[in-house]
């Protein structure tokens, strides 16, 4: 039986939690700090979401589905990672989880992603997660 590690990766920001929450799901924003994504979204409990970004001069793809919705608070999916020939990656089914809470003067934001086979790629995870929520900080800070 395979082993499932759970990642958390969290920041605070000193702003609303509805533009926190507008940075988390607006494509325009995304692209902005989250690796050049290209994000496709129902927005829709059921429905399709994606991520088309460049990572190590790869092209990947993160295709999914909603599993929870709850604005301006949580965005939820799970997802499956593809290169930009359609070959799924190994082990690169995840679940991958968005949170909003608001804190006094500002909100944090939490990531978790789930479904991590391993200990090193959990850890390569939070890494790559502790990135995003830096460069989702210099661009609250650009945009406000």
């Amino acid at each position: 039986m395979q082993s499932l590690y759970e990642i958390e990766s969290s920041s605070f920001f000193p702003v609303s939690p509805d533009t926190a929450w507008s940075a988390l799901i607006d494509p325009a924003k995304v692209q902005q700090y989250m690796f050049g994504a290209q994000v496709e979204s129902s927005g829709v409990v059921g429905g399709p979401i994606s991520y088309r970004y460049e990572w190590e001069g790869k092209v990947f793809f993160d295709r999914g589905t909603i599993t929870a919705l709850e604005p301006p608070r949580l965005l939820a999916m799970t997802v499956a990672r593809e290169t930009d020939s359609g070959h799924a990656v190994p082990d690169g089914h995840n679940t991958l989880a968005f949170e909003v809470r608001s804190e006094a003067d500002g909100c944090r934001v939490l990531i978790r992603q789930g479904n991590n086979p391993t200990q090193e790629l959990a850890d390569r995870s939070k890494q790559n997660w502790d990135v995003v929520l830096g460069q989702l900080g210099d661009f609250l800070k650009r945009t406000e």
